[in-house]
């Protein structure tokens, strides 16, 4: 795969400085509303391994690496789960461009703010396919903002421990407990958890949420090992002493 598609959309917020096969480099220019001045910055882009990366090419504006700002241990932009291959073909290199317009607003955000929009926040490494399946599972539910919260230092249900997953992960335990959804049967009364009909998409969520931690957790056990430091530019990072 080369840059073909990439260069034949380059939106008009980037000016292309030099342009290869595979590699261009150049700077971006992004009017954010409410904003004196526009966002900058300077970027490479490239493939590697069937997939387009972009970069500062040398940290001047945004930190070397940081798993909060959405940068991984190379210096590359984590733009999203799962965009790899949206460089094959025009359609897919326009969402490209879309994503990286967005996650360069969100880092303007997070330089004055110290946050990433928890909106735009997917958790790291492994842990961000249990998330997006987790996101499935509370949609199915019709408890998407209850489980946003869980982000916001909130607990409820999803993962305060009153319901839990047995050791397969195939069931929820105690199926004689009322459903954590609060579904109720005839005269009014309580459904079990055993036989609510809503029962096999908790489980996926509340085993999804269990496993998002322990990969959220083991990620950043990864990065310390690997020496990484804090960039001490997030408010929340995990990595503060």
């Amino acid at each position: 795969m080369d840059l073909s598609f990439i260069r034949q959309s380059v939106p008009c917020w980037f000016s292309v400085e030099t342009a290869q096969a595979v590699e261009v480099q150049g700077a971006a220019r992004i009017d954010v509303s409410g904003a004196v001045e526009p966002y900058q910055i300077r970027l490479r882009i490239w493939v590697e391994d069937e997939e387009v990366c972009v970069a500062e090419p040398a940290p001047e504006r945004l930190p070397q690496r940081c798993p909060e700002r959405h940068i991984n241990g190379d210096g590359s932009f984590c733009l999203g789960f799962n965009v790899k291959g949206l460089g094959k073909s025009l359609d897919g290199a326009n969402v490209w461009w879309g994503l990286l317009k967005e996650y360069l607003k969100h880092q303007r955000t997070a330089e004055k703010t110290g946050l990433w929009p928890a909106h735009a926040a997917i958790s790291h490494g492994r842990a961000g396919e249990f998330h997006v399946q987790a996101l499935d599972s509370a949609r199915e539910l019709g408890v998407e903002q209850e489980y946003s919260r869980i982000f916001e230092g909130e607990r409820c249900w999803i993962d305060d421990g009153t319901v839990r997953v047995a050791k397969d992960g195939g069931r929820l335990v105690n199926g004689r407990s009322p459903c954590p959804m609060g579904c109720r049967g005839r005269k009014n009364r309580p459904i079990l958890r055993r036989d609510c009909c809503k029962g096999v998409a908790v489980l996926r969520l509340v085993r999804s949420e269990k496993y998002r931690k322990l990969a959220e957790l083991q990620f950043w056990r990864d990065w310390q090992t690997n020496g990484y430091q804090c960039c001490r530019t997030m408010r929340k990072c995990p990595m503060h002493a």
